[in-house]
């Protein structure tokens, strides 16, 4: 006994069909992923920028209000003059390091001790070294 199947050329050519669009599927799902990891890439680099360039105008504002109160404590020196100068060197030296760090210890240490003259040669040296930084920061870029 012998069975036979007879396939109609509609039926092999609607099978041939579903596997082309099954792999053309395929193909365009990993091109969408691999395009869509490369935006994301993109994305997240330009996040990356932006959050940099925001930290450092958020640290630019706390270094100048740092500025503005150890010269008010240089050429008006008082009790609440000292408190500003040496709340606002405390904070913005907690976040650096390396010889503006260094500058800005020296700068606090002159406030605590009453040392004007002291406290404005190393808000000087400070703000070079600020700019130093600022500038090699701006050159690498």
């Amino acid at each position: 006994m012998t069975i036979k199947v007879f396939v109609s050329a509609a039926v092999v050519s609607a099978i041939i069909t579903l596997i082309g669009n099954i792999i053309a599927a395929k193909i365009a799902q990993r091109t969408a992923l691999k395009t869509a990891q490369e935006t994301t890439n993109q994305e997240i680099k330009k996040l990356e920028k932006t959050w940099e360039r925001e930290d450092i105008v958020t640290s630019d504002d706390e270094f100048a209000e740092m500025s503005a109160a150890v010269a008010k404590f240089v050429y008006h020196n008082s009790p609440s003059t000292t408190r500003d100068a040496l709340a606002n060197v405390a904070a913005v030296r907690s976040k650096e390091s390396g010889s503006l760090g260094e500058d800005l210890d020296f700068l606090y240490d002159a406030i605590r001790l009453n040392k004007q003259t002291d406290a404005n040669k190393f808000l000087t040296m400070a703000i070079n070294e600020r700019r130093k930084i600022k500038s090699e920061t701006l050159s690498n870029r």
